[in-house]
């Protein structure tokens, strides 16, 4: 299975995206629990367009033992599901909380806006550089910093996690982010690309799928 989840990446490098994943697939055929190979697997699929699916297999992160993060642990359960909930989940709040990269927490820090709108109230751990950028994004209802004691919450979630429970799409993604593109150029003196601030990219910009 390591040949094919290795020729995927070699056709996705030359933008052989279906080629790609049909490799992707035929490595996950042989061993279904490859986590690489559904990590992989999700990269080229939202390289399409393909958001349910993409974010679907994104889940597999968690059992890859080369992802940059680690699921973290809490008294709390994390939240699983968001569809039919509704109810179970207004007047609750959740802690999010940042697990890749700046780029990645702007782009997808407007999946809390959402939560916001089923009465849920989000608590984001925010990386210290981006405090400064989202503190009055009214995205969230409270930010705190990285290893600051943690208020009373019922439920907690990666931010990653938001857009496969919504089961995203192309046609319901969150189209925009209340913040300025000049105001981001506070992270590390850069602006980052377009995308992070307009509509969701094609290609999602993860991490490299070696």
């Amino acid at each position: 299975e390591e040949a094919h989840n290795n020729l995927g990446n070699a056709l996705k490098d030359i933008n052989k995206i279906e080629d790609a994943i049909i490799a992707y697939n035929r490595a996950i055929e042989l061993n279904p629990d490859y986590a690489l190979a559904h990590w992989n697997l999700s990269l080229a699929l939202l390289t399409l367009g393909r958001y349910e699916e993409g974010f679907k297999e994104m889940m597999w992160r968690w059992k890859w033992d080369g992802f940059a993060s680690k699921l973290r642990e809490f008294n709390q359960p994390r939240l699983t599901k968001l569809i039919g909930s509704d109810n179970e989940l207004s007047g609750k709040s959740l802690l999010l909380y940042a697990e890749q990269g700046l780029g990645d927490t702007i782009h997808f820090i407007r999946y809390a806006a959402l939560l916001r709108q089923i009465d849920v109230d989000v608590i984001f751990e925010c990386p210290e550089a981006l405090i400064p950028l989202l503190k009055n994004s009214n995205l969230v209802d409270q930010i705190i910093s990285p290893g600051s004691k943690l208020p009373k919450f019922d439920f907690h979630a990666p931010l990653l996690d938001l857009p496969f429970l919504f089961k995203t799409c192309e046609d319901d993604i969150p189209q925009t982010i209340p913040i300025s593109s000049a105001t981001t150029r506070v992270i590390a003196g850069n602006k980052p690309p377009a995308f992070f601030l307009e509509t969701p990219p094609r290609c999602a910009r993860l991490l490299p799928a070696s």
